[in-house]
């Protein structure tokens, strides 16, 4: 295997401040601002590295739409011997097929040769090529040559697209039309399907497939609005299409958070659809978030009568325990928690009744019985450490202190990482430093991780996880060459790609003894110069806000949710706007909330509002708790909770497992657990 050191060959000791000006730059999306950095050389390359200066106004001049611009860079880069010159021809190939010049677009994708991710992309632009010049023996060709190699997932709508386009070539509108229909139906939430216009023509029962994948894909939006067009279209309701139709519907009304809607198809369902267990367990679900708990009640109960064999029948006694939960009724709960656990044992909320069940015992201060149920479930529960963890409260409740003793040893042996350990032990012990695995930047890598890297290093992190990973893929490396790798992802501050590295490739290769050793690289002081200044002045306690990130975007400036938050801290738009006026910012578009300095402004600003609204709220651990969660799910559900938890003089450790969001429960125990373990591997932090 040919090897270079790669710290040497790669990049100079120049590019370090260079390097830091490009990222920030590439995560907030400014290639205007990129682009004349580049021009007026304030950012600048030696001598045998301007390639990469090429490559990287090119690229930035593509992204604001000036093609023919990019074309020289590129082509520049292109011609060199640099890593990305395989990418410069794939960039070079798209501008040249916008500008109607095919067979140039022809000569550069060819000369993609396969030893990066991009090839895949260029084989299919290729194929896009053939078909608008009718080769058609090249593209038949191309074709049988992509499905042989085995099209990655993430490909196969675009290979089914271009399909298609091969048959119109051909003049077969059939065939056309069933990739079209395969594409539409399979993979409806896929960019070459939403090109698909006009739609093809579906069978209702295709129509409720793409429902169903639309749903799956988190796209409930476009799922309501086909299904309703759906349901107006028949002119009758069809038996076999009409219950499952109204499942979907309810189920894609309740995901949009539009519950009346789902109650305003009761009346219909009870007439044509009375066997449609879908939408029977969404209605209950919908009363319940409406609050109306009699009827959500009433409705729980009868779809147990009616629907005992359902895949919805366990989360019907499971929401039904949790309404009678919430509502105080503990006795009800314990029944139906119980029920659940023994009617579905293999159920994946069986384990979670089951933990419900011990901790109800436990409220009521059976503890002997709380006891018992914990102990049963241990063995084979996912999640041990919250039993071990209320095991061993039960049996301190019961003074029996030695057995207490015993569990919660287990506990902080087993599972180092935990909410749990941290409610045990909030300041625990540094950890023997010369024991931890340390980053070593001189590793000598293989040649073909010089692209990822390069990606990486300059802030295109999706392009780089990628490009890593194919070549990953491509064979097995010894261990030696994965922690060189994420040696370097460490130095390049691309910490999101070593998480990723670590779970796939290094932690398979390691034993439980070994493993916490390593956890530098899931754990690490990333982004420090940002960070720990900022945590001083927001007043934040350092480990907490390292946790918090790493639990909001796993230390990605470019990560999105699906709900649109941005950005290391996960900031939403409307707060960032907010929290921008406060301090008399002034906003220049909302790409500006990735840049990692303005992001963590924001978020620890925030965060020391909800420090400051909580300070008070109770004995530790409640600030911490309440500050959390309401950075997740905002200050009104919080408070409403604490409010009930004050009501039935809840302590917070019991009042973390009864949350009604099950995503801000999870959160709080992974920050929790990040918090335990940051202050054990860097005691130097704390304030």
């Amino acid at each position: 295997m040919k090897k270079l050191l790669f710290c040497l060959i790669f990049l100079p000791l120049w590019v370090s401040a260079g390097a830091d000006q490009i990222r920030g730059l590439v995560y907030e999306k400014n290639w205007a601002g990129l682009e004349q950095k580049l021009k007026s050389g304030e950012i600048g390359f030696p001598s045998g590295e301007q390639a990469l200066g090429d490559y990287l106004l090119g690229y930035a001049l593509l992204k604001q739409g000036k093609s023919r611009e990019a074309v020289e860079p590129l082509r520049k880069c292109a011609d060199s011997s640099f890593a990305l010159n395989n990418y410069s021809h794939y960039y070079l190939g798209r501008i040249l097929l916008s500008l109607e010049q095919g067979a140039s677009a022809e000569e550069q994708f060819q000369q993609v040769v396969p030893i990066n991710y991009i090839y895949f992309q260029s084989r299919l632009s290729l194929l896009e090529r053939y078909i608008q010049a009718k080769k058609i023996e090249q593209a038949a060709n191309e074709i049988y040559q992509l499905r042989q190699a085995k099209i990655p997932d993430r490909y196969y709508p675009e290979f089914l697209y271009l399909e298609s386009g091969f048959y119109l070539a051909q003049n077969q509108p059939g065939p056309a039309q069933k990739k079209l229909a395969e594409l539409y139906v399979n993979f409806p939430a896929s960019a070459p399907a939403r090109r698909i216009d006009p739609a093809p023509r579906l069978s209702p029962g295709e129509q409720l497939i793409r429902a169903g994948k639309l749903l799956e894909a988190n796209n409930p939006g476009l799922a309501k609005e086909e299904l309703k067009e759906l349901k107006e279209n028949l002119k009758k309701p069809d038996e076999k299409i009409y219950p499952r139709l109204l499942g979907l519907l309810a189920r894609a009304c309740f995901l949009s958070r539009e519950y009346p809607a789902v109650v305003e198809l009761e009346k219909e369902a009870k007439k044509d659809a009375k066997e449609a267990d879908e939408f029977w367990f969404y209605l209950a679900w919908s009363y319940h978030r409406l609050n109306q708990d009699d009827r959500a009640r009433e409705h729980y109960k009868k779809f147990q009568e009616k629907f005992k064999d359902s895949s919805y029948a366990p989360r019907a006694w499971y929401q039904l325990a949790r309404l009678e939960q919430a509502a105080g009724n503990l006795l009800s709960a314990l029944s139906h928690f119980e029920k659940l656990a023994k009617l579905y044992p293999d159920h994946e909320l069986s384990e979670e009744a089951r933990f419900q069940a011990g901790l109800i015992y436990f409220r009521q201060a059976r503890y002997d019985r709380a006891a018992e149920t914990f102990n049963k479930a241990l063995p084979s529960a996912k999640n041990q450490d919250q039993f071990l963890y209320w095991l061993a409260k039960s049996y301190e409740k019961n003074e029996e202190r030695e057995k207490a003793g015993q569990f919660r040893k287990q506990l902080m042996a087993n599972f180092p990482i935990s909410a749990y350990t941290y409610l045990v032990d909030p300041e625990p012990k540094p950890v023997n430093g010369s024991a931890m695995v340390h980053a070593n930047f001189s590793a000598e890598l293989p040649q073909e991780f010089t692209a990822g890297l390069a990606l990486a290093r300059f802030g295109f992190l999706e392009l780089g996880r990628e490009e890593l990973h194919w070549q990953l893929q491509q064979k097995s490396y010894p261990f030696p060459v994965l922690l060189g790798l994420a040696n370097q992802l460490m130095e390049i501050q691309a910490y999101a790609l070593v998480t990723r590295l670590y779970y796939y490739y290094l932690s398979p290769k390691l034993s439980p003894e070994q493993k916490f050793y390593y956890y530098g690289y899931l754990y690490p002081r990333a982004f420090s110069e940002l960070v720990e200044p900022r945590a001083t002045k927001y007043q934040l306690d350092p480990a907490l806000v390292y946790a918090l990130i790493r639990a909001e975007s796993n230390f990605d400036p470019s990560a999105v949710s699906s709900a649109g938050a941005m950005g290391l801290s996960q900031v939403m738009p409307f707060l960032a706007d907010a929290t921008m006026r406060k301090m008399g910012l002034e906003k220049s578009g909302r790409d500006q909330y990735h840049g990692p300095e303005l992001n963590l402004e924001i978020g620890f600003y925030h965060l020391n509002e909800l420090q400051v609204r909580y300070h008070d709220s109770g004995p530790s651990p409640w600030p911490i708790f309440l500050m959390l969660c309401a950075y997740n799910a905002g200050t009104q559900p919080v408070d409403q909770w604490f409010n009930q938890a004050n009501k039935w003089d809840m302590p917070p450790d019991l009042w973390m497992e009864t949350i009604a969001y099950p995503e801000t429960k999870d959160y709080l125990k992974r920050v929790l657990a990040g918090i335990h373990i940051y202050r054990q591997l860097y005691p130097e932090i704390r304030i």
